[in-house]
């Protein structure tokens, strides 16, 4: 028991301190990152459902075109440009021609049918 009663010197308790802390503190970090993950915890899941679309947001000055830069632009793009107009003519240049040649092949057949000269070919 004489071993017991002895004074603790101070570098021996700052040591022991230390020790205390550093434990304590790895046993705390250990303990939430067992918390936090989990045992056996697996990737996360797919994302959600997309939210709904949010309010529209102001509206920018209007533009500026003067009859000059929207002919030039017209012309510079001629290939574009056609597509983008025979693309919306109803009917198309290309049903125009199909019902055409149709027709032609209806009327070559009649005037064949009364025996006409004068018909297309």
């Amino acid at each position: 028991m004489g071993r017991l009663s002895q004074p603790v010197s101070l570098g021996t308790t700052v040591a022991l301190v230390l020790v205390a802390v550093l434990l304590s503190t790895g046993a705390s970090a250990a303990l939430t990152a067992f918390v936090i993950k989990g045992p056996g915890q697996g990737e996360p899941g797919p994302p959600g459902p997309r939210g709904e679309r949010g309010p529209p947001g102001p509206q920018g000055r209007p533009g500026q075109a003067d009859s000059r830069s929207v002919f030039g632009a017209l012309e510079g793009h001629p290939a574009r440009t056609a597509r983008l107009i025979q693309d919306n003519v109803r009917p198309s240049p290309a049903e125009l021609q199909r019902s055409v040649s149709r027709i032609r092949r209806q009327l070559a057949g009649i005037c064949r049918s009364f025996a006409l000269k004068s018909c297309p070919s």
